[in-house]
């Protein structure tokens, strides 16, 4: 999703799965690519948290949300990063000293957001507070009333439709 008007190139990121096996490709580590040459591969720690759940269609008074999730085992400060439904516009900045525990859980309703998700589907972006890099990205279509989606288990591959909502906790 990164590679697909946010600013990323396509690069072969895995080779040995071959260039026709759609695995095989990822989005540049920064914006802009690296054309020409090798991409390299930053060492930043922020490329550990990922958008591990999301609502997008509720009736009031449930609120749409987004969680982020840390994978690793350290504490991130995620201060300043960007949250956003919007490739050309950083609509939420996460506020100062917001830590995210390791393998811990912060959820972001559409209040505090300052805009909902589309029901019917779109894209959610999470930037790194540089803005040069989508350090992840969720493309969706359309989501059924209060049933979130997210990573079973917590920061795996895939999305599932969830029993219930869990917004700041496992799934």
């Amino acid at each position: 999703v990164a590679a697909d008007g946010a600013g990323h190139s396509l690069v072969l990121a895995r080779p040995s799965y071959g260039e026709g096996n759609v695995e095989a490709w990822a989005a540049s580590d920064a914006a802009g690519g690296s054309p020409g040459r090798l991409d390299p591969v930053s060492l930043d720690p922020l490329r550990h948290v990922a958008i591990n759940e999301f609502l997008a269609h509720t009736a009031d008074p449930t609120l749409d949300f987004v969680e982020l999730y840390n994978r690793s085992l350290e504490p991130l400060d995620i201060s300043g990063c960007f949250l956003t439904d919007d490739r050309n516009t950083n609509k939420f900045t996460i506020p100062a000293n917001t830590i995210l525990p390791s393998r811990g859980f912060i959820a972001f309703d559409q209040n505090q957001l300052g805009f909902a998700l589309e029901a019917n589907g779109e894209t959610i972006y999470f930037r790194n507070p540089a803005n040069t890099r989508v350090l992840d990205a969720v493309r969706f279509g359309p989501q059924a009333s209060g049933v979130s989606a997210g990573h079973c288990p917590d920061g795996a591959p895939g999305w599932v439709e969830l029993a219930a909502p869990t917004p700041g906790t496992n799934n």
